[in-house]
């Protein structure tokens, strides 16, 4: 599935080109990104891949690769004098993360289990 995350796409979500060592790692992110969306699918991910699952994957690499490396891993806010930043829920994490936007995306394709009594309630 890594092949099915281009890197052309992920270089339109940066709007940059990637470095020589993000293009080394981009096979190694996909397949982290590929493992989060199976885990948020609760199995395995279709085939073939829906366009929809690829394209939150390139997001998710594209995010990595993005990611400032000098703040503070875990941090939920940052503050210099009178200015304030406050990231998102997993943004500073070092594994990859799911956007609330992202996992809409892909609750399409989530499998879900709902419980059901077998026998009507005792008297």
């Amino acid at each position: 599935m890594t092949a099915q995350v281009r890197e052309s796409a992920v270089e339109a979500l940066l709007r940059r080109g990637l470095t020589d060592s993000e293009r080394q790692s981009l096979p190694e992110l996909a397949d982290n990104a590929f493992d989060v969306v199976e885990g948020y699918l609760g199995g395995p991910i279709p085939d073939p891949v829906p366009s929809a699952v690829v394209r939150v994957a390139g997001q998710v690499v594209a995010a990595l690769l993005a990611r400032p490396s000098d703040v503070p891993t875990n941090s939920d806010s940052l503050t210099a004098g009178p200015y304030a930043i406050r990231f998102a829920t997993g943004s500073t994490s070092l594994a990859p993360w799911l956007t609330a936007a992202q996992k809409l995306a892909l609750d399409p394709w989530r499998r879900s289990m709902a419980s059901m009594p077998l026998a009507g309630e005792a008297r």
